[in-house]
């Protein structure tokens, strides 16, 4: 099914994504080339060739898809690259390993009496100090509900609260939700703010279509 929802990415894809990851997220991890990375959901592997062109060689990566995970070893050639399920994987690894785990576009596929288990076990993979980045789609916004419904994989929708509570429940701290992106035009980002004055939300999460939640193990 990921071929599916989930076509290969073609170069123009793969330069933009690059952006965005080495932006939003590689840019902001430690200069410690040596951290420990876990991409859980890792895909086509386009954020870990992320972080591999930025000089972090220390990671892993595991998808349940047998093709996104033969590109992401034969097209990009990342090593450390695993075909398994997410409990599987993390089970088969020892307690306090990674210093960053990733779920871009994941959390939202599982199954909701299953989410505690996987934050749970998440935590207890992560170094003390360590963090989480998780970006889902945002159910405080109209375009993250339109995400969330136009894949027939994804089983819930994670508004602001919800997804903090859900972490701090783990034992997370110090938990960010932010945007995923926000318009730069300045008439559309007035348009925004009055609309979500008048319903009463925040108006960058309003008009963003996922959540990114930064979490970290004390």
């Amino acid at each position: 099914m990921t071929e599916e929802f989930y076509p290969k990415p073609d170069e123009a894809l793969r330069k933009r994504k690059f952006i965005e990851y080495r932006d939003f997220y590689v840019n902001k991890f430690s200069r410690d080339k040596s951290l420990k990375i876990l991409d859980l959901g890792c895909s086509y592997g386009l954020f870990l060739d992320t972080c591999k062109h930025c000089g972090y060689l220390n990671y892993e990566g595991v998808d349940f898809d047998t093709e996104a995970v033969e590109y992401a070893q034969k097209e990009l050639g990342l090593k450390n690259i695993f075909q398994d399920d997410l409990f599987n994987f993390l089970n088969s690894r020892s307690d306090g390993t990674y210093d960053i785990v990733t779920a871009f576009n994941v959390i939202e596929h599982i199954k909701k009496e299953q989410v505690t288990g996987l934050l749970n076990l998440i935590f207890s993979k992560i170094k003390t100090g360590g963090t989480i980045y998780i970006e889902v789609p945002n159910g405080d916004s109209p375009i993250g509900i339109h995400t969330f419904y136009s894949d027939i994989t994804h089983e819930f929708a994670y508004t602001k609260s919800l997804i903090t509570r859900l972490l701090k429940m783990a034992g997370f701290e110090e938990i960010k939700v932010l945007p995923n992106r926000v318009r730069s035009n300045l008439l559309i980002r007035l348009a925004q703010k009055v609309l979500a004055k008048v319903v009463g939300f925040d108006d960058k999460l309003m008009f963003s279509g996922n959540l990114v939640v930064i979490g970290t193990k004390k």
